[in-house]
């Protein structure tokens, strides 16, 4: 008897999204907004957490291997843009650990009452660091950790922490067209969940949150108002050092490169298909 299928079904993508969305990160800024935050959560979550976890749960389930966003990124856009968002994702991560690190001593001295001088408190960050590392490299990797930015007022912690938040959005913005273009040149693979939306509709549920990363993007980094001008102008010029940094490590480590892959397209994935049936069947 064959072998059923396996499908991920459309209510368990949903019930996975809204587990990852309501964390308790989320309860002290949406309770800062009122009750305009059941709009807005309404809102985001038909436009944007659904079509992204869709998106994933596809990609995901469809194409096995170890490298997340960079492989499916990869196969649909090719070695240029995986180069771009590998780049991102690994200037994002010491961004985000050095704000968190900032704000720590802060932390500490709220919770026991202590005012620590400057080598005190490089001391602690160092520490912060490095415990942070050693948890990355042990099996409780997977331990949430919680940020309240409430708390803190300091221009390095919302610099760094702002930048890094930046470069993760940037991240993900390539992977709705290589989504699109993963269904246009490998249709025949098996998905064990779809995107329920084809042609226009799709493209259009897929184009809305790009437009939205771009423009949480753009509020977050470009002055809106002269207000913002001291707390936003280091942030754009350290956004725009770092990505013109990207661009030139990227053309540097591809000088070797023989030949630059440009993405799946329609032969190489029949000649894949074709490759992985004739192994199932020889096993």
């Amino acid at each position: 008897m064959a072998e059923k299928a396996k499908k991920l079904s459309f209510l368990t993508v949903i019930s996975t999204v809204i587990c990852v969305a309501f964390v308790c990160e989320a309860a002290a800024p949406a309770a800062a907004i009122g009750n305009q935050q059941f709009f807005w959560w309404i809102f985001l979550i038909i436009t944007f957490l659904l079509p992204y976890g869709m998106v994933v749960a596809e990609l995901g389930t469809t194409y096995d291997g170890e490298g997340g966003i960079y492989d499916w990124v990869r196969e649909g856009l090719g070695d240029r843009w995986g180069a771009r968002i590998s780049f991102y994702y690994r200037v994002n991560y010491p961004l985000w650990i050095a704000s968190l690190a900032t704000m720590f001593p802060d932390i500490l001295g709220m919770v026991f009452g202590i005012t620590f001088d400057l080598p005190a408190a490089i001391a602690i960050e160092l520490a912060f660091v490095w415990i942070v590392y050693l948890i990355g490299r042990s099996k409780v990797a997977d331990s949430e950790w919680v940020l309240n930015g409430d708390a803190i007022s300091n221009g390095i912690f919302w610099m760094l922490f702002g930048t890094s938040v930046v470069f993760l959005l940037l991240t993900y913005i390539p992977m709705f067209p290589a989504f699109l273009n993963l269904r246009k040149n490998d249709p025949d693979r098996e998905r064990v969940f779809r995107f329920p939306f084809e042609g226009a509709l799709m493209k259009v549920a897929l184009a809305v949150p790009c437009i939205e990363l771009v423009l949480t993007i753009v509020a977050t980094v470009v002055p809106l108002s002269g207000a913002e001008v001291a707390d936003k102008v280091p942030m754009l010029i350290g956004f725009i050092v770092l990505l013109l940094v990207g661009e030139v490590v990227r053309v540097v480590s591809a000088r070797d490169r023989k030949e630059e892959y440009r993405g799946l397209t329609p032969k190489l994935a029949a000649a894949r298909l074709a490759a992985e049936a004739k192994e199932a069947d020889g096993e």
